[in-house]
């Protein structure tokens, strides 16, 4: 909904990317991902490596909110 409004959404994604990108294709792109995760960007971090929990910081720093889905304590 932030992408929708305008927002610069940059949407963090293991190795091979969210689950859904592989559910039933419709017009080249799963559909669920499509209504989900559009006007989004995205990147793949390992964040259990030294350098991808680097680079995540890096790019807080220059945000304004990070939303994440872990569990408590995960992150």
């Amino acid at each position: 909904m932030m992408a929708m409004a305008g927002a610069k959404i940059i949407k963090i994604e293991a190795k091979g990317g969210e689950h859904l990108r592989r559910r039933g294709v419709v017009g080249g792109a799963a559909l669920p991902f499509a209504m989900l995760n559009s006007n989004k960007t995205f990147a793949t971090l390992n964040l259990k490596s030294e350098r991808g929990r680097v680079l995540l910081k890096k790019m807080v720093r220059r945000g304004d909110v990070l939303v994440e889905n872990f569990s408590p304590g995960a992150m």
